[in-house]
C-alpha cells in the first residue's frame, strides 16, 4: 500500500514540474545559463577559475559561481537543443528524483509514514515547483545534498564501500556547484563528532571521504580565497539583512505567492487595499500553510529538547542530524552578518532551499507523532488541510507570468517596421533580451550599458532609440537613466511588460 500512495505521489509531483514548463521567458539568471551552452567545457571552466561567466556582460569581480551546473545545461544541449522546455527539464527530473530521496531518508530516519508525509509535503511546495521549472541549479543542489546525507548516514552506521564511493562523488559535485555548498560537509563534519562514539567503527571511512573531498576541492582554494577578498558577489546583489528578508525567508520554506498583475503592483507600492480578492485568499492560504508548519515543526523541536538531547535512541541521533542541516547553513550567513551588516548572504531562499527537505522531515514526523498520540484520522485532516491551503499558491503560479517577459519585449520592437538602435539599460539584462531578439534575425545591433556616461555616449550620437529597462531597483535604484533621458529626449512611446520595460525616445 506504502509503494503505491509513493508511485502517486511522485506522479503528481512530476506532473506539477513539467505542466507548463516552456512557457515562460527565459529570465536574466537563466540568460546566464543559456550563455553557457553555446561556450564549450573549457572557456566555461577558465571563466569561472580566473574570473566569472561573461564579463563582459555583468562586469570584473572574482568569482561568483561554480561551474558544474553550467557543464550539465551545455552538454545537455548539444544532446537534446535548446528551448525553454528542454534547458528546463533537468531542474525538473532531479526535482522529481528529490520527492523519492525525501522518502528514502524520512523511512530510514523515522519509518514509511514519515518518508511518504515528507514526501507529499516536497511534492506539492510551491518553490519546489518553481525552481524545478527554472533553467538554474538549485534543484541540483537539493537532489545531491539528499544523496550526500543519505549516502554519509549509511556510511556511518554500515561502512559499505559503495556508501564511500557515493557520498564522495555526490559531496564533490555539490561543492564544484555552488559557494553554499561547502555548509553540507560542514554540518555533516559536526554532526560526526557529536555521535564520536557510535561511529568509530566507521570513523577511519568517513576522514578517508573527507580527504578526498578536501584534495578534490583544493584545485578551488585560489578561486574560494580570490571571492572573498574581492567581496562576495551574492551579498553584493543582496545587501543588508533585514528583518523583511528573515521573515520572507521563514515564508518561503512553506510556500510563496505569484500574484497577478494588479496585486504584483499594489505589493510593490505597499497598496494592500488594491490587492484582489483571489490575490488575499492566496496570501491567506500561504500564511496558513506556513502557520501549520512552524507549529509543528516547533513542536518537534520541543520535544526533542525536553526529552531527546540525552536520549541515546537512533530516532533522537537522526533528528540532531536533520537540526544541524537545517540550523548550520542558516546560523553560518546569521553569524558573518554581524560582522558585515551592509551586506549578507543571506536572503534569498533559493540559496538555502537544499536545508528545506531537514525542515519537511521533522515537520513530517511531528505531525505523524501527533496522529500517532490523537489518532490516525487526525493525520489525514491536517494533510488535507496543507493540500487544501496550497490549491491557491498552485493556482496563483501556474496563471500568473512570474518571469521577465523578455521575448515578448524583444518581438514587441522587432515587430516595428523601422529597425531604431537599441541599448538595454543594467548590462546584464542584455543576456536575456539579445538572445530573443536575435531570433527574429534581426540586423541592427543591440547595445549594453554599464553606467549613465555610456547611455550619455549612446543617446547623444542616435536621433530615434529605443530603451529596454528591467529589475529597475538592483540596476537604477536612484533612476537616474531614465530621468536623464526624460530630460534630454522626447519619450514617443512606452509600453510594459511583465518586469521589462521598453521606451522609443527621439532627439
Amino acid at each position: 500500500m506504502e509503494n503505491r500512495w509513493l508511485i502517486l505521489i511522485i506522479l503528481f509531483g512530476a506532473f506539477l514540474r513539467i505542466f507548463y514548463l516552456g512557457n515562460e521567458s527565459f529570465w536574466l539568471d537563466e540568460a546566464e545559463t543559456v550563455f553557457a551552452t553555446q561556450k564549450n567545457s573549457s572557456y566555461i571552466i577558465h571563466s569561472f577559475y580566473t574570473n566569472i561567466l561573461a564579463p563582459e556582460i555583468f562586469g570584473p569581480r572574482g568569482g561568483g559561481s561554480m561551474p558544474l551546473y553550467y557543464l550539465l545545461a551545455n552538454y545537455w544541449t548539444k544532446l537534446f537543443g535548446l528551448s525553454e522546455f528542454k534547458l528546463r527539464l533537468p531542474s525538473a527530473i532531479f526535482g522529481i528524483i528529490s520527492i523519492y530521496l525525501v522518502y528514502l531518508i524520512g523511512k530510514k530516519f523515522f519509518g514509511k509514514a514519515v518518508g511518504l508525509i515528507a514526501a507529499f509535503i516536497i511534492s506539492i511546495n510551491h518553490q519546489h515547483i518553481y525552481y524545478s521549472q527554472e533553467a538554474r541549479m538549485y534543484t541540483f543542489i537539493v537532489m545531491l545534498t539528499m544523496i550526500s546525507v543519505y549516502s554519509f548516514y549509511q556510511l556511518l552506521t554500515k561502512g559499505k564501500i559503495l556508501h564511500l564511493l557515493i557520498y564522495v562523488i555526490s559531496t564533490i559535485a555539490l561543492l564544484y556547484t555552488h559557494y553554499y555548498s561547502i555548509l553540507v560537509p560542514a554540518f555533516e563534519f559536526l554532526y560526526t563528532f557529536l555521535i564520536l562514539n557510535d561511529a568509530r567503527y566507521n570513523l577511519k571511512k568517513v576522514i578517508i571521504c573527507w580527504a578526498m573531498i578536501a584534495l578534490s576541492y583544493a584545485f578551488w582554494i585560489p578561486v574560494l580565497l580570490r571571492q572573498f577578498s574581492k567581496g562576495a558577489t551574492l551579498s553584493g546583489i543582496q545587501g543588508p539583512l533585514t528583518i523583511n528578508k528573515l521573515i520572507e525567508l521563514a515564508i518561503g520554506f512553506n510556500s510563496w505567492v505569484s500574484p497577478d498583475l494588479q496585486s504584483r503592483s499594489a505589493l510593490a507600492a505597499w497598496k494592500y487595499f488594491n490587492i484582489s480578492f483571489f490575490g488575499w485568499i492566496t496570501i491567506i492560504s500561504i500564511l496558513l500553510i506556513s502557520v501549520i508548519f512552524i507549529i509543528f515543526f516547533l513542536r518537534e523541536i520541543t520535544i526533542f529538547l525536553i526529552n531527546g538531547i540525552k536520549d541515546k535512541k537512533i530516532t533522537s541521533k537522526n533528528k540532531q542530524l536533520l537540526l544541524l542541516w537545517f540550523l548550520i547553513p542558516i546560523a553560518i550567513p546569521l553569524f558573518l552578518a554581524i560582522f558585515s551588516p551592509h551586506s549578507s548572504t543571506l536572503g534569498y531562499i533559493r540559496y538555502v532551499l537544499f536545508i528545506s527537505p531537514a525542515y519537511y522531515l521533522l515537520i513530517s514526523k511531528s505531525i505523524y507523532g501527533f496522529g500517532k498520540r490523537k489518532n490516525s484520522f487526525s493525520i489525514t485532516v491536517i494533510l488535507f488541510l496543507i493540500i487544501t491551503f496550497s490549491i491557491a499558491p498552485i493556482y496563483s503560479y501556474y496563471k500568473n507570468p512570474d518571469k521577465g517577459q523578455y521575448k515578448e519585449a524583444a518581438a514587441y520592437i522587432a515587430s516595428k517596421e523601422k529597425n531604431e538602435p537599441i541599448i538595454v539599460h543594467g548590462a546584464p539584462i542584455f543576456l536575456p533580451f539579445d538572445y530573443y531578439y536575435g531570433k527574429f534575425n534581426k540586423n541592427n545591433e543591440v547595445y549594453k550599458s554599464f553606467d549613465i556616461e555610456m547611455l550619455k555616449n549612446f543617446a547623444d550620437s542616435h536621433q530615434r532609440f529605443w530603451v529596454v529597462a528591467s529589475m529597475l531597483k538592483y540596476y537604477d535604484p536612484s533612476n537616474s537613466f531614465l530621468a536623464y533621458l526624460n530630460s534630454h529626449f522626447v519619450l514617443i512611446e512606452e509600453k510594459d511588460f511583465i518586469d521589462v520595460k521598453i521606451f522609443m525616445y527621439k532627439n
